[in-house]
Parts: structure tokens; C-alpha cells; sequence
């Protein structure tokens, strides 16, 4: 173990979105042993009510993410995804919606992963503003109908999506981090910044014009352009950290064996 350095290690980790705490033994571990999964259907979700945002994308072989499908919907109100669900927040109220958005993003996309930003559970205030409890209720219900379904796939031997929690901080430092950007990426600007110039050095490219189109004139519509940066840098950032750790894993099992 001594032919590899702790800090390379923890480099690598930083590269695959991989925790970087613990000894060497242990990151060379993770590094290997980390599932690797299909990055041809991922569909990349910022949580919200009245601001959902999602982005449908893939990786091609160069490891550039393509994205077939990128919008931020008012779930209110009429909506993209057709959604049709009145505005209440009673639990009855929150389970019907949460029923027709899970059934809705599976029959529209069809995805191998899903990746859903991590809610957070405290606002450094003394009361939780309504609308996070709201949003951490719908995250609930969403996990809780995918491992309802995943359940009865396995009992019928069929394959079922992959649902992942992502924290935010995690996907965008990291980007921060490649763009080498000054400003705070806890600032809504900032990671719209952080897009464009993804967009713009053909890092995130697109299958059609629809989705570039709602990008560009986002100031035309009724969306924050914040939400949907925030959907394609959690999508583009895991699908680059997964071409990394398939290069890195085979590169770390050397190692093992010393």
C-alpha cells in the first residue's frame, strides 16, 4: 500500500463524487469496489412543487453528456408533464400527486437512473418555512412508491431504475472545482454561469433544439433558470463522475494486489 499516496487517493475520490474520509485501505476500497452504473438513461431531478426541474440526459463514448430533455415545471398549475393535481397539502392531497408524478416520469422517460437532489432537513432558523416540509413530504413519497415497485420487480426477476439521493453541495463544488470558478456556487447566479459555460465548451451538448431553446430564452417563460441549472449539473456532474470511476477503479486494483 505504500506505493500510493493518501492524497491521490483522496483526489480520486474528489474526481468520482466519493467520500474522501478514512484511511488509505479504505479509500482504495471504495474506489474499487463502488458500483458503476449505465449512464445511457439518467434522469437528473431538483425537487419542488412550483419549481420541479428535471433533465433527461445521456453520455456518449467521449463522456459528454447529451441532454434529450430539460425543462422546469409549475406542478400548480398546467404543466409540461401534465400533471393535474389542485393545490392542498394534506397527505391524502400530497399522495395522489406524488402517485401521478412517479407513474408520469417512468412511462415519459423510461430512465436506468434516477438522481434526486437531497432536501434538506434544516434551514439554520428556528422554524422550518412550510414550503421545505411541503418538499420534504414529496421526497418521502417518492422513495417510498420506488421501493415499493423495486420490491415486486425483484420478485419477478425484472430489472427496475436506480434512484439515488445526491447531495447538492457535492455536484456543484465539483463543477466549481473543473470550471475553476471564483464565485460561491451557493449562489443561484453562480451555477447558472456554471451551465453556460458548460453549454459553451460543448461539455453538455443537446439532441434537439427544444431544450436549448427553453435555456436560452428562460427569461421569456415562467421558470427560474436557476432550477434548471441546478437539474443538469446534478445529471452532467454524476454521469462525468461515473466515467471517471470506471477509468480510476481499474486503474486502483493494481494496488490491491501489492
Amino acid at each position: 500500500m505504500a506505493t500510493v499516496k493518501l492524497s491521490f487517493l483522496q483526489h480520486i475520490c474528489k474526481l468520482t463524487g466519493l467520500s474522501r474520509s478514512g484511511r488509505k485501505d479504505e479509500l482504495l476500497r471504495r474506489i474499487v469496489d463502488s458500483p458503476i452504473y449505465p449512464t445511457s438513461r439518467v434522469l437528473g431531478i431538483d425537487l419542488g412543487i412550483k419549481n420541479f426541474s428535471y433533465c433527461f440526459a445521456s453520455q456518449n463514448e467521449d463522456s459528454k453528456v447529451i441532454i434529450h430533455n430539460w425543462s422546469v415545471e409549475n406542478l400548480t398549475e398546467k404543466n409540461g408533464l401534465d400533471i393535474q393535481w389542485t393545490e392542498d397539502f394534506q397527505p391524502s392531497s400530497m399522495a395522489d400527486l406524488s402517485i401521478q408524478l412517479f407513474n408520469t416520469l417512468h412511462e415519459k422517460f423510461n430512465p436506468h437512473v434516477i438522481l434526486m437532489e437531497r432536501q434538506r432537513y434544516r434551514s439554520g432558523i428556528a422554524t422550518i418555512p412550510e414550503w421545505t416540509l411541503r418538499v420534504n413530504m414529496l421526497e418521502s413519497m417518492l422513495y417510498a412508491l420506488h421501493y415499493a415497485e423495486k420490491r415486486n420487480s425483484i420478485e419477478q426477476k425484472i430489472q427496475y431504475p436506480f434512484l439515488l439521493s445526491l447531495s447538492p453541495k457535492s455536484t456543484y463544488s465539483y463543477w466549481a472545482s473543473v470550471l475553476n470558478t471564483k464565485a460561491s456556487f451557493s449562489k443561484k447566479k453562480s451555477r447558472v454561469q456554471m451551465v453556460k459555460e458548460l453549454i459553451d465548451g460543448q461539455k453538455i451538448l443537446f439532441e434537439n433544439e427544444e431544450a436549448l431553446y427553453k435555456w436560452n430564452n428562460g427569461s421569456r417563460v415562467e421558470f427560474k433558470k436557476d432550477d434548471m441549472a441546478d437539474s443538469a449539473l446534478i445529471a452532467s456532474g454524476w454521469m462525468r463522475w461515473q466515467a471517471q470511476l470506471k477509468h480510476y477503479r481499474n486503474f486502483c486494483k493494481q494496488f490491491l494486489k501489492q
